[in-house]
């Protein structure tokens, strides 16, 4: 069986694009798949942040209803002076 001067090392060239065509995928689908990881993290970490931040508050308002409702009428700026965050 004889080949055409046209068809003689068609297969190499062919063979060379669809390794290139699977190799810039397969990099896409990579980098795509650590873009996901990271953004899944900076969620994690904006809700993280987001409840430490509501619990201080919620802390600091607790302490000053505890202080006002022990001492109503005694509170001054030293007493408002001496609530300190929680210790972790």
């Amino acid at each position: 069986m004889e080949l055409s001067k046209c068809e003689s090392g068609f297969v190499l060239p062919l063979a060379a694009i669809l390794s290139l065509i699977l190799a810039v995928s397969g990099a896409t689908y990579l980098s795509l798949g650590t873009y996901k990881v990271k953004s899944v993290r900076n969620k994690v970490r904006k809700s993280q942040a987001f409840y430490a931040a509501e619990l201080g508050i919620k802390y600091g308002i607790l302490r000053l209803q505890l202080l006002l409702n022990s001492n109503p009428d005694s509170v001054s700026q030293a007493d408002l002076d001496g609530i300190t965050p929680p210790q972790h």
